[in-house]
């Protein structure tokens, strides 16, 4: 591990002890509330996506969800770590997400900086975007995230070789349930 010490700190032991690896698994999403989903403010490429989602996994059952977790312990302040994350149905890409996790010395705090893409396109409906996660000595995480024009929380649970994760906003829920393949 390169000299870091993961000991008593709950982000480094959840990037570069649990997290570091491949994954794959389910996903879901649907609205939990349409009356509150018709009356945000989001715009209507947020609303465009948020319907095919929810038509896309009804239709046809959760989707696939792949990430590739690697760990570099000595970049950065406290270390970084890299996610390659995709969501996929019938092999077609809904969603594809590229994080890096930027650990505070504090033992507790990550910055997320991410570059994610809606649909097979590339250069279509593309986004950049940073926001807060917390790691507690669980270890679980809790990102705090701007999604689809709404602010979200996930919050990630692992256990052994699979980790589950709720993601909520006041009109929707995803759910993720991977386990380690490699």
């Amino acid at each position: 591990m390169s000299g870091v010490s993961t000991s008593g700190c709950p982000n480094r032991t959840y990037y570069f002890e649990i997290g570091p690896g491949q994954w794959q698994g389910s996903f879901g999403f649907h609205v939990t509330d349409w009356r509150r989903f018709l009356g945000s403010s989001i715009g209507i490429v947020d609303r465009l996506l948020v319907v095919a989602m929810v038509l896309t996994i009804r239709l046809f059952g959760h989707a696939t969800i792949t990430s590739a977790v690697e760990s570099s312990p000595d970049r950065g302040e406290a270390g970084v770590a890299t996610n390659d994350i995709r969501i996929t149905k019938f092999g077609i890409p809904l969603y594809t997400l590229e994080e890096e996790y930027r650990l505070d010395p504090n033992c507790r705090d990550a910055t997320v900086v991410s570059e994610e893409r809606f649909g097979p396109i590339p250069g279509l409906l593309e986004s950049h975007k940073a926001y807060p996660a917390e790691i507690t000595s669980g270890p679980e995480a809790t990102y705090r995230m701007p999604l689809l024009g709404a602010d979200w929380t996930g919050h990630y649970e692992p256990a052994g070789d699979c980790i589950e994760a709720e993601l909520t906003c006041e009109w929707a829920t995803a759910t993720e349930l991977i386990h380690r393949v490699d």
